[in-house]
């Protein structure tokens, strides 16, 4: 475990693992609020391959669970992770145009580009 690690883990009561191994810290009594723009960033690392589907839906239980949501959006960040949710289930899956139209409704635009490998 590093310095950094340990420190913060020393500091703040409460953290979340994320699913690319670091981790959120908040202290004790404060609730995390998730926002559209992250959201909208754990929607990105879906759909470039960072995360896989198991760790997305995970990650939105345990915001579903653990988490406010920002003022003026809780029925659509609700309604987005309540989806996700239950995208382990073959009836509802999550699919490309899923993560379009989310991505969309939470105000950002999609721009698929072509990188060279």
């Amino acid at each position: 475990m590093d310095d950094k690690r340990r420190l913060n883990e020393r500091k703040f009561s409460n953290f979340e693992k994320l699913p690319d191994g670091g981790r959120k810290y908040w202290l004790e009594g404060m609730t995390m609020i998730l926002t559209k723009r992250e959201l909208a960033d754990m929607l990105m690392r879906y759909t470039n391959r960072e995360i896989d589907l198991q760790s997305l839906i995970s990650w939105a239980e345990d915001m579903m669970r653990d988490a406010d949501f920002e003022n003026g959006s809780f029925e659509l960040i609700r309604s987005i992770l309540a989806h996700i949710g239950l995208a382990d289930v073959r009836e509802f899956g999550l699919s490309w145009d899923d993560c379009y139209d989310y991505l969309h409704r939470l105000g950002y635009d999609v721009k698929i580009e072509l990188v060279e490998a």
